[in-house]
């Protein structure tokens, strides 16, 4: 028998609400246009002056998923930026496309480049990876955390999940990795390495909690890789375990 899980959005998948405002351009309004922008048609269109479009829509140090349309391509490029400078993507074609990043300011940028025309729709920016604090070199991805060469002991970490653990009880850590090509991904609470993985697949780990205030997944040695589905349940219910005794799986 297992408790609930303790773990929240431990699948990354959570969304919150559109942060944008007009963005399927309804009506002229609620963007700054620079050079070259219009909006007509239910689009925003640059002519290739390399003006910027943008709005003062996200929180800095958030994490965002940004989904847009691209129509009536020429030429040039289109850069996305979640702040002032801090680019996600570039885009020199029509289609659909998804962007992940951290605002680095409270400003969504549509950058037109080398000329960029064509023009953009459908403007959607939500924030990912609640509930969790995320170190150098880790991101969130398609319902994933992603490491990217993250020095060893950066981590995804959610606090709370110890905290609201009571001291003495029997838990039961499971993770995926998702993919890997360098390092290995540890669990801890507190300083106690609970157990680790550095191949695809899933992993779970039994661990008697006691006086640790916090939980993280952190790479062991520079780690590139992803990982998913982070659960921890208590286990063991109904008994009364001594020290020196723990729970492990059948």
């Amino acid at each position: 028998e297992t408790g609930a899980d303790q773990v929240l959005n431990g699948d990354f998948s959570q969304e919150g609400s559109d942060v944008v405002v007009n963005g399927d351009f309804a009506t002229d309004s609620d963007w700054s246009k620079g050079a070259g922008w219009t909006i007509s048609g239910s689009k925003a269109i640059q002519d290739g002056t390399n003006g910027d479009l943008q709005q003062t829509s996200l929180v800095a140090g958030l994490s965002y998923k940004v989904t847009l349309e691209v129509s009536d391509y020429v030429e040039g490029n289109l850069v996305v930026r979640l702040g002032s400078t801090n680019s996600v993507g570039t885009i020199t074609a029509n289609g659909t496309y998804t962007f992940y990043g951290v605002a680095s300011t409270t400003l969504l940028r549509f950058r037109g480049q080398t000329g960029f025309v064509g023009s953009i729709d459908n403007v959607s920016v939500v924030e990912v990876g609640q509930d969790w604090a995320l170190g150098t070199g880790v991101s969130i991805g398609d319902d994933k955390a992603i490491f990217t060469s993250a020095v060893s002991g950066q981590s995804v970490a959610q606090n709370a999940v110890a905290s609201q653990i009571p001291n003495g009880t029997s838990v039961r850590v499971s993770f995926e990795v998702l993919s890997i090509s360098s390092g290995s991904f540890g669990v801890y609470f507190g300083g106690s390495l609970v157990g680790s993985l550095n191949s695809v697949g899933v992993a779970s780990f039994y661990f008697k909690k006691g006086t640790e205030t916090t939980f993280y997944i952190r790479s062991l040695g520079t780690t590139s890789g992803s990982i998913s589905n982070i659960t921890v349940e208590e286990v063991g219910q109904e008994w009364t375990l001594s020290d020196g005794c723990s729970i492990t799986a059948q």
